[in-house]
Parts: C-alpha cells; structure tokens; sequence
C-alpha cells in the first residue's frame, strides 16, 4: 500500500478514493466531501479507506485499531467511515451502470431466445460449455 501526494492530490494505489485540496486551502476527501481537513487529516483518511478496501485485513485486529485511530484524527467514527465509504462504492457502482445501459458503452450482447440456458452470448460467437462440443440446441432456429 503506498499513499502519493502531489501539490493538489494526495491518492493510493489500491482505492480510487482521493483527496484534493481545495481553493480555501483545506483538503477534501472523496467520500467525505463536506469536512476541511489538514494534510495529516487528509492522509489519514486514504489510510482509513486501504485499510477498509482489503478484504486479507477483515480479522487483523492490528489494522482495525489503526483504522480506528485514522477515523479518530479525522473525526468521525470508524462505523460511519464503513457507510460513506460503502455508499461512495453504490454510487460508482450506479454510474457505470447507468454508462453501460443507458449510453451504450457496454459489450453488444443478445439474450437467446430460445436456448434451454438463457445464457447471453455476444453476436456471432458460440461456445460448446455445457454441450460437449456439440451444436447448440437452437442452432437451426438461426442462432449463429
């Protein structure tokens, strides 16, 4: 885990959360936007979200007290870090979502009609898993 800071960023290179640093010279953090904090404040909440973000460190009590201690120097408690970073997760979640249904930056893919899986497939590709390198069982109604 390695936190970087530039002149108006300071980020990590296991979390997409930053922190930047504002005109009125305090530091924001991503999923924390309405609280000014220091440079220490802000380094310590891209600490807190590393820790949080590791799924090996979920039983290390080592690193739940560090995080602890990171949700302490920024002010607030580790359990509202949990939701506002988990809420700031939601929300990517929901905007890619919306990028690939709604604007179309998805795969092309087609949902079979009438296969026995419903598996989707791309256009004009075909897979023999689950077939045993047969045809597919819709192959003549014009499934490619």
């Amino acid at each position: 885990m390695a936190i970087f800071r530039t002149d108006r960023t300071i980020g990590s290179d296991r979390t997409p959360e930053r922190a930047t640093l504002g005109d009125d010279g305090r530091w924001r953090l991503t999923w924390l936007p309405e609280l000014p904090l220091t440079p220490e404040q802000a380094i310590a909440g891209i600490r807190l979200d590393e820790i949080l973000s590791d799924p090996a460190l979920i039983n290390d009590r080592m690193a739940i007290a560090e995080a602890t201690t990171c949700a302490d120097r920024i002010g607030i408690i580790l359990d509202q870090a949990v939701i506002r970073l988990w809420k700031s997760i939601i929300g990517s979640l929901a905007l890619c979502a919306v990028l690939v249904t709604r604007i179309g930056l998805g795969p092309r893919v087609r949902v079979r009609r009438f296969g026995f899986d419903g598996a989707i497939r791309a256009p004009g590709r075909f897979t023999t898993i689950g077939y045993g390198g047969r045809r597919s069982p819709g192959w003549r109604r014009g499934w490619p």
